[in-house]
């Protein structure tokens, strides 16, 4: 009675179970190959009598014009179970980032005169586009200010019970360590 080779496969050949089981293709080397790579098991050869249920075959490896069931020639297991820790684990695709341009409010005046003056060169011209470029809207400003003095104010308390955290825990230790001496 054998059973099949693939990994948490617990299917045994007995009468009348409805299933065929395919020995491993020595003779062809190549595929034999390809066989052991899809079933991903380390450090285990087949042996002459190793086999392999049909359940980890696909319905067009099998030449069924005949009596009984065989495996086509190219034929090559495709269909496990496997544990979680072989299991290829594929993250999808991240969207390319969206490319961001700052539109400063002066610009569009610029744009216009650029016909009536000389263009300036790149290294005396203002790049609008960095971070530290002042926008002229106060109240983007002020927004910008509360969002950072609340950032800090919650970082402060955070920094705080840490600081809390630590005293405490080291005051343990060191009562632990009087009460062992």
């Amino acid at each position: 009675m054998p059973a099949c080779a693939a990994v948490n496969c617990k299917n045994r050949q007995f009468k009348g179970c409805g299933r065929t089981f395919h020995l491993f293709p020595f003779s062809r080397p190549q595929v034999l190959a390809v066989w052991l790579a899809n079933m991903k098991r380390d450090r285990w050869t087949p042996t002459r009598r190793s086999v392999i249920c049909c359940d980890h075959f696909e319905a067009e490896c099998f030449d069924l014009t005949g009596q009984t069931t065989r495996l086509k020639q190219d034929a090559v297991p495709t269909i496990f179970q496997f544990p979680s820790h072989l299991k290829k684990i594929t993250k999808p695709q991240r969207k390319p980032p969206k490319e961001r341009t700052f539109v400063h409010p002066t610009s569009n005046v610029e744009a216009a005169n650029t016909t009536a003056t000389p263009k300036l060169s790149t290294s005396s011209a203002i790049n609008y586009h960095h971070c530290y470029a002042v926008p002229q809207c106060t109240a983007t400003l002020k927004r910008r200010l509360d969002v950072a003095l609340d950032q800090i104010s919650y970082l402060q308390k955070k920094v705080k019970t840490l600081q809390q955290k630590s005293r405490r825990l080291s005051k343990k230790v060191t009562l632990q360590c009087n009460t062992m001496r």
